[in-house]
Parts: structure tokens; sequence; C-alpha cells
């Protein structure tokens, strides 16, 4: 019997080179747990709990295999979103990874992109996100949304996970954003790596930068930055 969730996605997969992507279930969380402690900093990993919540919630976790290997990820939840009147977001990663799945949906919350250390690259990236955003399409989402990390706030040196440059100048923009609440212009967010790649990867639009967002992610000083596509 499957028990991928108590509201069970029907499993599809796409065969993408030397690769394979799959829709993930509860049977995979051993593994999923294995790639968290590989990406991210203990502060911000996903326990065991918390991804059984998220499967019974209805959320879709996508896996991408090497040698039947998980080496990366992507998530996401069915929401309703209007870029005219872009009000109600989450405020915080834990809202946005873990909002009820939306019956009448025509967007998605896309949320924890995990990608394995020794797997990183552009390539493999592309892959995972463009087959989740085939997904997305297929399950008539019209808009996805995402939050990127910016760990050029602080820098991210010596880890073992990723080694980032602090940026003043990224800093004081985001700051200012901050306490003024004005969005900055797209060329001052892109200065950090991570945002960098979501614009260039997506052309995705920036909405807002959430201070607070991901409590433990010093590198990023706790702040995300929301962004959405047009599917």
């Amino acid at each position: 019997m499957n028990h991928c969730s108590s509201i069970e996605p029907e499993v599809r997969s796409h065969t993408l080179d030397s690769h394979h992507v799959k829709t993930l279930c509860i049977d995979d969380i051993p593994a999923i747990l294995e790639l968290e402690n590989a990406c991210w900093l203990p502060e911000i990993r996903a326990s065991e709990e918390t991804l059984r919540t998220r499967f019974a919630m209805g959320h879709i976790s996508m896996g991408v295999f090497v040698d039947n290997y998980l080496v990366g990820l992507t998530s996401f939840s069915y929401t309703r979103f209007n870029p005219d009147k872009p009000n109600g977001l989450p405020e915080t990663f834990k809202e946005f990874s873990s909002h009820p799945r939306h019956s009448d949906h025509n967007a998605a919350y896309v949320y924890n992109l995990n990608i394995h250390p020794d797997y990183r690259g552009e390539s493999l990236t592309r892959k995972l996100i463009w087959a989740g955003i085939e997904q997305l399409r297929e399950d008539n989402c019209v808009y996805m949304l995402g939050a990127g990390r910016c760990p050029s706030y602080n820098g991210s040196l010596g880890e073992g996970i990723e080694t980032i440059q602090p940026s003043r100048v990224f800093r004081e923009t985001i700051d200012h954003s901050i306490q003024s609440g004005i969005l900055p212009a797209t060329k001052e967010l892109i200065i950090d790596p991570v945002l960098r790649f979501y614009r260039r990867t997506l052309g995705c639009k920036f909405l807002r930068v959430a201070p607070n967002f991901l409590p433990g992610d010093t590198p990023s000083g706790n702040v995300g930055v929301i962004f959405y596509k047009t599917l």
C-alpha cells in the first residue's frame, strides 16, 4: 500500500538524462533527512516530524536521484495568488512551508530547494526546478511563489556547506528596505548570488523583503526575499 500522504498525489516521474526526478512520499523521509543534514546548517534543518506534517497537509516534494541516491529536492503547496494584490503573503518560512493546501488553487508556494553539496551546479539544479515547474503547469498553476535566502547579508564562510562572501552594500540595501518598507531595485538584490540565481533561472519578480523570515539562518541575517513567476 502506498503511504505517500493523507492526501495522496498522483505519483509522476520524469527521466532527465542520467538523472531521475520523481514525486517523493513518506517512505522517502530517511533519504530526505540525510539530504537536509548535508544541505543546511543544523538550526534550519527540517525534522522528521516536520516532514510528516508537510506530507499530511498534501504538500508535494519532488526529488532528483543519481544512482538511486537522493541528491536534490524541492517542495510546494497549492494556494491562491493575485499579483495585482500581493497581500496576505506568509511572513515567515514556517508559514510558507506549512500553508494548508487550497482546494481552488491557481498558484504554489515553492520552498526548500535542496541540492547536495557534492552535486551542486546549475545544470542539475535547473533540471529539478524545471521538472517542478512542469508539474505545477500540469496541475493548473498560473503562478509560483518562492522565497530566497540571502547569505551575502552576513556571509557564510567555513561552514562546509556554502562559501559566500559578505557584502556591506547588500546588507545596507536590505537594512534600508526593512526600515523603509521600500522594495530595492532588482539590480541591488541580485548582488546576492542566491537571489541572482533565481532571477537568472526563473526570470522572477521580487515582491518584498521579509525580516525574521528564517530564524537560525545567520548568514542571511534571518532575512528572506519573496518572489513570484508567471507560469
